[in-house]
This record gives structure tokens, C-alpha cells and sequence, in this order.
């Protein structure tokens, strides 16, 4: 399991940046669906998908990654019918940020 350390750290690290910037977006008054604590929770998901990715097969990726486009689908649908503003960057990092964490697990780590 140690294995996994490096790249859990990195992937929340860059979850982290990612939600704060996010977040300070929101608290200057603009409603977006996706702040720190969301963000956190997407890097441990895409961590997770690519965890288990690597010691079940390839087969939980394209689940989980549908599964999130789904929810970012649907969030979207709903903000647009509620408001005014249709912009997509927090969707847009949404799905870098879960493809960025899945992926950290193949980097090799004697840099990081």
C-alpha cells in the first residue's frame, strides 16, 4: 500500500489547488456546483478508479469515468435551467482533475 502514498498525495495536492481556486470563484458571488470539498472528494475518486484499475483490470475505469460525466451532466442540466450563466469550467475541471488523480498512480515517484 505504500506504493500508492506518493501518488494519493500528489492527487490531492492538485484537487487542492484546483477547489481553492474554484472556491474563491464562488465566494466572489458567482454559483458554480463545485468548490474545495468537491474537488477533494473527485481527486480521491479518480485516485481510487486508478487504484483499482491497477489491481482489478481496466474494465472500472470507463464505469466510473461515465459515472462522473454523468453527474456533471446532470448538475449541469439543472444549473442551466435555473440560471442565467451557462459556463463549463468547473465541469471542464471536474474531468481534468479525475483524469490528472486516476493517472498519478503512473508516474514514477522518485521525483515527487
Amino acid at each position: 500500500m505504500t506504493d500508492f502514498l506518493p501518488s494519493l498525495g500528489l492527487s490531492l495536492a492538485i484537487a487542492v489547488l484546483v477547489g481553492l481556486e474554484r472556491e474563491s470563484y464562488r465566494l466572489s458571488g458567482v454559483n458554480t456546483i463545485a468548490g474545495l470539498r468537491t474537488f477533494i472528494f473527485i481527486g480521491a475518486w479518480g485516485w481510487l478508479t486508478g487504484v483499482i484499475t491497477q489491481l482489478w483490470g481496466p474494465v472500472f475505469f470507463p464505469v466510473a469515468f461515465l459515472s462522473l460525466i454523468a453527474i456533471l451532466s446532470l448538475s449541469y442540466y439543472i444549473r442551466m435551467k435555473n440560471q442565467e450563466q451557462h459556463g463549463l469550467t468547473t465541469e471542464m475541471a471536474a474531468i481534468v482533475i479525475f483524469l490528472l488523480t486516476a493517472l498519478s498512480l503512473q508516474l514514477d515517484h522518485s521525483i515527487v
